[in-house]
């Protein structure tokens, strides 16, 4: 998983009000200004929006503490 790299920010198909914060195995997970968090799956071309912010987010993802 890597962080913060900005290189792929919008491309292969990630809605451009999305900005890539994280790359996992090809696939992206992405926020807007609105702190919506989306994982954009690059097998079946869909974006999907998680339910929670950056927050919540981190916790199920990082933290794991759900």
């Amino acid at each position: 998983m890597r962080i913060g790299d900005q290189s792929h920010e919008n491309t292969h198909g990630v809605p451009k009000d999305f900005i890539v914060f994280c790359e996992e195995n090809g696939n992206y997970f992405t926020i807007n200004e609105k702190d919506n968090i989306g994982y954009y799956d690059h097998d079946d071309l869909t974006h999907n929006l998680h339910n929670g912010d950056f927050k919540d987010w981190v916790i199920e993802n990082w933290l794991e503490l759900e």
